[in-house]
């Protein structure tokens, strides 16, 4: 034990740079454009998981399956089903690249997500029944206090025709029990109609007007500014928190497509303690092109139909948005407006291949401070779309596989004019650069900075992630410096092995953030389905340890155990603990 502890010190004094990056998290953050996983959304991260252990079938999936997927934009699409008509099936991934909207880079991107398998040329997997099934536990110790946890998650799609899902979840924390999202869909080919009933995901346009759900990321490089339109989507997840609860459909007439939905978003907090109920109507039209697509959506929302105090709108928006594709440039754009509050929004966005490497991309939205934003997730550089105009430039370098270095750098203007009696301004600077120094050693170094003229003027944060990946081996660490109220510091260094059957990681860490203010999110490795990103605050130091075995063709566990002290407060703070224990079946 003891020369265990030298050399981690060793190896602490000579490199405590690095990070060993858990290969399903990379693809997903690819998908999503974000440049470090803290800033995924863990929802977005749930529905991605499933989709890496069920590639979509681009051979034989409908429109409306590819478009639920969220992985293509609306152009790519229209172009994979033109040349599927045309042609017949993809055989492989280069002739895939070949497709208009595709190029290397993006088949690189999608590659984990997708499914090759023969659509027309006897592909018998429509009589397939596809089994999902998860059970989790878990046990948090907080000083004296302790917490359990547990849930269930089921799932059957039956030969694409029908899917039914099923979650259940139960926590001390916050002394909830209940159902989580669970859905019964149907999908009628000859019709080319899609039905839900139960929860649902609404994401339309550029997520000005309707997007249930958040998204976490910042425009920090050139795949953040597109948000990629799932239209309905069927939502299964331990809590189903952000998903919409109702009936929806979704009608394919050719080049049109209609979804109708009705949704109670608060049914299951009304379930549980609350007499008001709101209701959810909307209906979204879209129109698909050759190289471009149309799209209307309208919401109402009514409240207090259940008390039937005087129904009355709450919320309710009109909006029209576009995406085209000319020449390898994209272009997308969106208006709403807020008929409660008399409210014009816009967002206008656009990706500029400047060469084969080089990349860039423009922003400009405005929201004005009457702006309803609840259930908005557009582009922006605050929590929420409203009071803001700003304006956001992207440059990106990237010679996709072939390439040593990945270059990401962004600047983004806002204003935010009503927030006080003076107007508020912020300018964010941003810059990710990436290199394999070796064919197995990768570094990261990451810097930001934001400055305001309220609060704390500015606030600077620096990263540097160095991995060596030797065959099944996976040695590294970070070290992350952050300057605001304080200055703030985590280190941690990592060590892992990966194969097939089981995989294995260690983590040890060490922080220092005296403020809330300087608090570091760190993203911490966990089982499928749990995105784990803490804040680190105080002074302590962290273990973790996660390892998972494949004990049978259909089936893995998962095993998650951490550790958190605080030996370095001058005021005493209880540690905390966490035990996690997951199965995944897949039959």
């Amino acid at each position: 034990m003891r020369r265990l502890m030298i050399m981690l010190t060793a190896i602490y004094a000579c490199s405590f740079i690095s990070h060993a990056q858990n290969g399903h998290v990379e693809m997903i953050m690819k998908i999503l454009g974000t440049e470090n996983p803290e800033s995924v959304d863990p929802d977005e991260a749930e529905r991605l998981y499933g989709l890496l252990e069920r590639p979509l079938r681009l051979n034989s999936a409908s429109r409306s399956k590819i478009s639920s997927a969220g992985i293509l934009t609306g152009y790519q699409t229209a172009s994979l089903l033109d040349y599927r008509n045309r042609h017949g099936d993809i055989m492989s991934l280069y002739e895939l690249s070949l497709i208009d909207g595709f190029n290397s880079s993006v088949v690189e991107t999608i590659a984990p997500f997708i499914s090759l398998e023969g659509g027309r040329l006897g592909d018998t997997g429509n009589r397939n029944v596809e089994n999902d099934l998860a059970v989790k536990g878990g046990l948090k110790l907080s000083g004296y206090k302790a917490e359990s946890d547990y849930a269930v998650k089921y799932k059957t799609d039956i030969g694409g025709v029908a899917s039914v899902g099923l979650a259940l979840f139960s926590s001390d924390n916050h002394q909830i029990h209940g159902l989580g999202a669970s859905y019964v869909s149907v999908y009628l080919r000859r019709l080319s109609a899609k039905m839900i009933a139960g929860d649902f995901n609404a994401r339309f346009g550029q997520g000005l007007a309707l997007w249930n759900g958040m998204t976490m990321s910042g425009l920090t490089s050139t795949g953040a500014f597109y948000r990629k339109a799932s239209g309905l989507s069927t939502s299964w997840s331990y809590t189903g928190s952000s998903s919409l609860t109702g009936l929806a459909a979704e009608i394919d007439c050719g080049r049109l497509t209609f979804a109708p939905f009705l949704a109670l978003p608060g049914i299951k907090t009304y379930l549980s303690k609350s007499d008001i109920q709101p209701l959810l109507l909307g209906l979204n039209a879209l129109w698909r092109g050759r190289s471009m697509s149309l799209s209307c959506t309208h919401y109402s929302e009514f409240s207090d139909i259940v008390t039937v105090n005087g129904t009355y709108i709450t919320d309710m928006k009109t909006s029209l948005d576009a995406a085209s594709c000319l020449k390898g440039t994209d272009i997308f754009a969106e208006v709403a407006y807020d008929w409660v509050n008399a409210a014009l929004a816009a967002v206008i966005s656009s990706i500029i291949p400047v060469s084969d490497s080089w990349r860039l991309a423009l922003n400009l939205r405005y929201y004005p401070s009457g702006y309803n934003s609840s259930r908005s997730a557009a582009p922006r550089s605050g929590s929420k779309c409203s009071d803001e105009a700003g304006v956001s430039i992207c440059m990106n370098h990237d010679k996709g596989t072939g390439g040593r270095h990945k270059l990401d750098i962004s600047v983004d203007a806002a204003t935010f004019p009503h927030r006080d009696t003076y107007v508020r301004n912020q300018l964010k600077l941003y810059a990710d650069w990436e290199s394999r120094l070796f064919s197995t050693v990768l570094l990261k170094l990451r810097a930001s900075e934001r400055l305001r003229n309220w609060g704390h003027f500015a606030r600077t944060d620096v990263r540097a992630d160095l991995s060596w990946t030797p065959s099944c081996f996976s040695f590294g660490g970070r070290v992350n410096y952050l300057r605001c109220v304080g200055n703030a510091f985590l280190g941690y260094l990592e060590a892992g092995y990966k194969q097939e059957r089981w995989t294995l990681w260690c983590r040890s860490g060490i922080f220092v953030a005296d403020n809330w203010d300087d608090r570091i999110y760190v993203y911490e490795r966990d089982a499928p389905g749990s995105f784990n990103v803490p804040a680190v605050y105080g002074r302590g130091v962290w273990l973790s340890v996660t390892g998972s075995w494949r004990f049978a063709r259909w089936g893995r566990l998962y095993l998650r155990g951490s550790t958190t002290a605080y030996p370095f407060m001058i005021k005493k703070k209880p540690g905390k603990a966490e035990l996690k224990l997951q199965s995944v079946f897949s039959f």
